[in-house]
């Protein structure tokens, strides 16, 4: 990479992280709601709300299951893990050291994931890790969440297995599968590219799957042992997380017919008023879903497959009739993100107020946030 690319590229994180901080440290200090209760719990920073709560318990205290309630056992090692490195080395407060590996996370991410792009069309990664950094749900990229981590190595995943260098995939796989559920795609991208890659015959396929096939899976399984070891079941995490999900989940056949999907799509547009960002959600969600039929005849047809998958895993999760969280889920779809770009980045009229739009939400959303508002 030249120079200048790599400085113009740096220089554009840095303005996404920009956009993401004022929001969060600047617009949602002037723009205080009045309606909102007192709910500073876990401290008075702006980039510590909502689950940002639950990964400082467990960076303080560990792991704990409380069955039929909402349990910290629902949230994915990695990021808790990393967090409690700093905390433990350095001694600064939990709090601090998540924002810290969130921050380094996030921007080590994008760098990564326009090495990606570069690898899918070098003429669009820079649009598309403009669209990527700024998109609504990815002001996760900036506070303590853990989409920073799992970028990073769904990003390098990709990148890995674009190059050909299935080993580094299926490492990273397998560390993405201790960053969140959607981690599960990791082993995917390993699989198939290495069905993909032309290069090998037969026999290379096989012992590179053979080989790569329990790295790409580490994390998950060294989690589940974790689980059985410290509460009784491998599973306890799924009884976690079902305890969010208190309404149940969409069955596979709603799901395949996207029967859940329009009947949401109908009462949001016409006999409810509900939170923007359940509109932006799922109106999103369904421009992705285009995108995918828009590139799934061209070449890399993998990855599309795989940013497919990506959507359908938190649909296939969520209650049915609660898609809040939907724009930090598609947020992480990197494949959209490449496909996205390819469309739009020789198209300034259609890319530019694209780029604007984004950024403009993504602060808004930023000082929702600050306030508590729960807007992913």
């Amino acid at each position: 990479m030249h120079k200048s690319t790599a400085f113009k590229v740096f220089a554009a994180i840095l303005i996404l992280k920009i956009v993401h901080l004022a929001g969060l440290y600047g617009l949602g200090a002037v723009l205080v709601w009045d309606d909102r209760p007192d709910l500073v719990e876990y401290g008075d920073n702006p980039g510590l709300r909502w689950d940002s709560g639950w990964y400082q318990e467990i960076v303080e205290h560990g792991y704990s299951f409380t069955p039929g309630e909402p349990s910290s056992v629902a949230f994915w090692p990695a990021f808790p893990l990393a967090g409690r490195v700093l905390y433990g080395l350095i001694g600064i407060p939990s709090g601090t050291s998540l924002l810290l590996v969130a921050h380094l996370a996030g921007i080590i991410g994008l760098w990564a994931a326009y090495l990606a792009f570069r690898e899918y069309d070098a003429k669009s990664a820079f649009a598309a890790m403009l669209l990527l950094g700024l998109f609504p749900g990815n002001i996760s990229l900036s506070i303590a969440y853990g989409e920073s981590l799992f970028l990073l190595f769904f990003s390098l995943t990709i990148l890995f297995a674009l190059r050909r260098q299935h080993m580094a995939a299926a490492l990273c796989a397998g560390i993405l599968t201790a960053c969140k559920p959607m981690g599960i795609v990791g082993p995917l991208v390993f699989f198939l590219g290495v069905l993909a890659d032309r290069g090998l015959d037969r026999r290379g396929r096989l012992l590179r799957l053979t080989a790569g096939a329990p790295l790409s899976v580490l994390g998950i399984v060294l989690f589940m042992a974790f689980l059985r070891h410290r509460f009784g079941s491998p599973w306890i995490f799924i009884s976690g997380e079902a305890a969010w999900n208190a309404g149940g989940s969409v069955g596979i056949y709603e799901a395949l017919l996207l029967i859940s999907l329009v009947k949401e799509t109908v009462r949001i547009w016409l006999f409810s008023d509900p939170p923007n960002n359940v509109r932006m959600g799922v109106l999103l969600f369904l421009c992705f879903l285009a995108l995918s039929y828009h590139e799934l005849y061209r070449s890399r047809r993998w990855l599309v497959i795989v940013g497919l998958v990506f959507l359908f895993i938190p649909y296939l999760a969520t209650r049915g009739d609660d898609y809040r969280s939907f724009l930090r889920y598609i947020g992480m779809s990197v494949p959209h993100f490449a496909i996205l770009a390819h469309i739009t980045y020789d198209r300034p009229l259609l890319l530019y107020p694209l780029v604007l739009v984004f950024g403009l939400v993504s602060m808004i959303l930023c000082a929702e946030f600050a306030n508590w508002y729960w807007v992913f």
